[in-house]
């Protein structure tokens, strides 16, 4: 359909209307597929800049009207908006391409984009981010080098939420404007499936899994993983468990539900096998609890955020190995997991400790269910007068 449309042009429509041959139909009420859209560019922009959208879809059709005794008349009128707000300019190019102007009042935040035209109205949510003006270049202090709300003054902290920063506040462990925003959402509705953090595998991957996984250092050194998705769904009929070397961080994008189960936890059942990130480096040397001694004395309990438990005495009052030293200070970095406890004296394995696993959100969270990463206590003594295994300290959950 030309920009313009001649009276030459018009009598062609009217006769193709009379021999029904107009594609893009002729009356008001015609059966005309409404539009869709696929996508639009750019998809992020910073508050305050006026420049042109592309939105691409398929049918951004005219709409041909002839009235008993009148003229055919042609409807071209396409309306977008972004929120509530009219984007300025809309001119369609082709039936799969319209172009806008984005105006400068419209506020920051992640936007729907709704295209009226002469045969339907569509929405594509979240098709558009609008940053804060004048905000920096990250989400970390070491890359922060704008200016805070557009005031033009450069400073030394955190602008959450601005360009560069996909969250609305500043996340620990993690910088995740590093991380490649994440185009899948993960719905585990019916799944029961883990994650082994030391090689990056699944066990009983489920279809519903839409994670990317993104080796980061934390904070003071030592590895962990991001597992990165848009929304996550997790109805009560699902469990997902993580274990294995490394800490894990669930980093959701948009938002959470979480009406099901989330373990990071130690266990001896079926299955031996630590929480993601237990028993770190770390507690070698504060956090551990002490092997007893004697053959009938107990391993202490290993320690974190309090003093683990010393060992109990054995007979003739063997003693017990002591419980492990607590943590100088508790802090959300680095990210780790909890001790393990000691062994008993007649060589009872001590339990691990808890895994460590943070869940960020940067939507809104709904949890009413279980998220946990306990530790498992120690093994009992290998005959009737030997010691048993200390319980390991719980983990980290943030």
């Amino acid at each position: 359909m030309p920009d313009v449309i001649d009276a030459r042009t018009l009598n062609l429509i009217a006769l193709w209307c009379a021999a029904g041959l107009l594609a893009f139909g002729c009356a008001p009420n015609g059966a005309l597929p409404a539009p869709t859209i696929h996508s639009v560019s750019p998809a992020e922009v910073e508050q305050g800049q006026r420049i042109p959208m592309t939105i691409t879809g398929t049918n951004f059709f005219v709409r041909a009207y002839r009235r008993l005794g009148e003229r055919v008349t042609v409807d071209e009128t396409f309306v977008v908006r972004v929120g509530e707000v009219a984007l300025d300019a809309v001119v369609r190019h082709s039936d799969t391409e319209l172009v806008a102007e984005i105006p400068e009042d419209i506020p920051p935040g992640r936007w729907a984009l709704t295209v009226e035209g002469p045969t339907g109205t569509t929405t594509l949510n979240d098709a558009l981010t609008v940053r804060p003006a004048g905000c920096d270049s990250g989400c970390v202090a070491a890359v922060d080098a704008g200016a805070d709300g557009g005031a033009g003054v450069s400073d030394a902290g955190v602008d959450a939420g601005c360009s560069g920063c996909p969250f609305p506040f500043v996340p620990s462990n993690f910088d995740p404007a590093a991380i490649a925003p994440p185009t899948k959402s993960t719905d585990l509705t019916g799944c029961a499936t883990g994650f082994n953090s030391t090689d990056d595998t699944w066990v009983n991957p489920c279809s519903g899994l839409g994670f990317t996984v993104t080796p980061i250092t934390l904070p003071g050194g030592g590895e962990a993983r991001v597992l990165a998705t848009r929304d996550l769904s997790l109805p009560n009929n699902a469990i997902i468990g993580f274990f294995g070397s490394r800490p894990v961080i669930l980093a959701v994008y948009g938002n959470a539900t979480i009406d099901g189960t989330i373990l990071a936890n130690s266990s001896l059942e079926l299955l031996a096998r630590s929480g993601a990130g237990a028993d770190p480096p770390v507690c070698a040397t504060r956090g551990g609890g002490s092997p007893a001694t004697k053959t009938s004395g107990g391993g202490g309990g290993g320690g974190f955020g309090t003093a683990g438990g010393n060992g109990g005495a054995g007979v003739n009052r063997d003693p017990g190995g002591a419980g492990g030293a607590p943590v100088a200070t508790i802090a959300p970095e680095p990210l780790r997991g909890g001790c393990p406890g000691g062994a008993g004296g007649g060589g009872a394995p001590g339990g691990s400790g808890g895994g460590a696993l943070q869940v960020t959100v940067a939507g809104r969270l709904t949890l009413r269910g279980r998220i946990s990463a306990s530790a498992v206590g120690g093994e009992g003594g290998t005959n009737a007068s030997s010691g048993g295994g200390g319980g390991g300290s719980g983990g980290m959950l943030l």
